[in-house]
């Protein structure tokens, strides 16, 4: 019996794998044989369409050389984005809960600085589920900084103050400065992209499960691959010109 759905986000730090560490730990204190849980581990990679190997397949790799069997693990190759996650793990979720004679808990996984807009999201989403199975669902954090202003003060500091380390040692900090912004802009990008992302879901008035998904599909990114049944005029977009600027830099 089907017990327990794992969503594990896309975008996770892929030498630290705090997601997929924090699943496999939910797993070890769960218990669970192999017929009671599936894994679905979500991302295509990034903005990135034509990746060599996709992120959610990385990940899959990752999980079984920890021991998780093959047949636990559902690839959602699809996504680009968080609310891609949500939007292609949706028909995922639907399809086991057809299949399933119970409904399942479904336990959601990213880091802390992701959950709070993650969780909105996914509750959109996943809303029409939730009422028509009496779906209960969790929110587990993986461990990561709480990404806040005095956050970023902080990271400042700390960056400076390792800045002046490398120019005592070696003099040459450019390897160490361009790493240090590549990680921070990591992370304000991703704190930004939800909030924008919930920017527009108020914009559009998003609503239903279609709603989201001819959304999604409207965004020229997505368009591309897919096509929406009901296209939405992204002229008033936010996230639609926020991810044509981030993939021209």
């Amino acid at each position: 019996m089907l017990k327990r759905i794992f969503i594990v986000l896309s975008g996770e730090d892929e030498e630290k794998r705090p997601r997929s560490k924090k699943l496999l730990k939910e797993l070890e204190h769960g218990n669970f044989n192999q017929k009671e849980y599936r894994i679905i581990v979500c991302g295509l990679s990034g903005f990135d369409l034509n990746p060599e190997s996709t992120s959610s397949s990385k990940l899959a790799r990752f999980l079984m050389m920890h021991g998780i069997r093959r047949e636990n693990i559902i690839l959602e190759e699809q996504s680009i984005d968080t609310l891609g996650n949500m939007v292609f793990s949706h028909e995922i979720v639907e399809r086991l809960l057809k299949e399933s004679s119970s409904v399942p808990e479904i336990i959601l996984i990213t880091e802390g600085f992701h959950m709070h807009r993650s969780k909105l999201i996914f509750q959109k989403v996943f809303a029409d589920l939730v009422g028509k199975y009496s779906l209960v669902a969790s929110f587990v954090k993986a461990n990561s900084f709480n990404i806040s202003s005095l956050f970023w003060k902080r990271k400042s500091l700390i960056i400076v103050e390792k800045l002046k380390r490398h120019m005592f040692l070696s003099g040459d900090v450019s390897e160490y400065l361009q790493k240090s912004i590549k990680v921070g802009k990591r992370y304000i990008f991703d704190f930004l992209l939800q909030d924008i992302i919930l920017t527009d879901i108020d914009i559009f008035h998003l609503k239903s499960y279609d709603d989201f998904k001819n959304y999604l599909f409207s965004l020229p990114i997505y368009n591309k691959r897919y096509r929406a049944s009901k296209k939405y005029d992204l002229t008033l977009s936010v996230y639609a010109k926020l991810i044509e600027g981030f993939r021209k830099s």
